[in-house]
């Protein structure tokens, strides 16, 4: 039998999770962040005094944060170290540049440098890209931004700004990330896409040896790097001692339904929650699925 005091319990309840709800959604807080905070919204919410919903919305940040879950992406990024590897892996068409992209996104507006390597895609569609979701390269480029041009070496038209190199010589691109960087000033951000290229021209020892090398040299003398992966290109023995190189890794895939989703398999030194997490590629890039 359910009494007019449980009831009245379970309307407060109600009403608690629902200011909890709006006030989440106000900070923007992303859906995993959501359940977790409804699981943290218990007796020791419901006993607390409260005089606002400002006041909840930050007692479940610091609960958060205390716990070592992270409220989105961006504010995981800020918690990693500032020399720091990290490897995203995800089969074609996941949405691997969009996400390097909503990090830049992030990023320079805040002040910070960034080199990006490209040799999947030209400079000037990777910036189309980049416009598609509101972020203006023009207006840090050869200031805080500057692309390590890859790619235009097997085409007939090369990039005009930045640092052009041929990929395939894996000593040229070394040189040039390093002539970037001074470039931008340290420390950088550098974004690696793709590192699964230079395997199409070059044997896998020598690739493996790059990537352990410029890995050390980042965190050692640059800063922090980001390698993107194509997934079922190479052998899986040769993809875990690239895992074991670096000090995190990200996975993107789909599932059955060709749904896209996300998950950080795990970061040395930081506490995170390894579960999938839906997203969308739109228009506007990267998009963690709201609620």
């Amino acid at each position: 039998m359910v009494t007019e005091e449980r009831v009245r319990e379970l309307e407060r309840r109600i009403r608690l999770l629902t200011a909890l709800y709006e006030s989440a959604k106000a900070e923007k807080l992303r859906l995993a962040s959501l359940i977790v905070a409804q699981r943290l919204a218990g007796e020791e919410y419901l006993t607390k005094p409260l005089d606002s919903k400002e006041q909840l919305a930050e007692r479940i940040r610091s609960d958060l944060r205390t716990k070592g879950v992270s409220l989105d992406l961006n504010e995981l990024m800020e918690r990693l170290p500032s020399n720091y590897s990290l490897l995203v892996e995800g089969p074609a068409g996941v949405g691997k540049a969009e996400y390097c992209l909503s990090l830049a996104k992030h990023y320079l507006p805040n002040g910070c440098s960034i080199v990006w390597v490209t040799t999947d895609a030209s400079p000037d569609e990777v910036k189309e890209a980049a416009k598609k979701a509101d972020l203006d390269l023009d207006k840090y480029e050869e200031k805080t931004f500057v692309f390590v041009d890859g790619f235009s070496g097997s085409t007939q038209r090369k990039y005009p700004k930045g640092i052009w190199v041929d990929a395939v010589n894996l000593t040229d691109l070394s040189i040039a990330v390093g002539q970037a960087v001074e470039a931008v000033g340290k420390p950088a951000r550098i974004v690696f896409n793709s590192i699964s290229t230079l395997f199409l021209h070059n044997p896998p020892e020598p690739v493996l040896r790059f990537f352990r090398v410029l890995t050390t040299r980042v965190k050692s003398e640059y800063g922090f790097v980001i390698f993107v992966l194509h997934s079922g290109m190479l052998d899986e023995a040769l993809v875990n001692a690239m895992r074991s190189l670096v000090d995190g890794v990200i996975e993107m895939s789909f599932d059955e339904q060709l749904n896209r989703r996300f998950r950080v398999h795990h970061m040395r030194g930081v506490r995170v929650d390894t579960k999938w997490v839906g997203y969308e590629v739109t228009e506007r890039g990267f998009e963690l699925k709201p609620g």
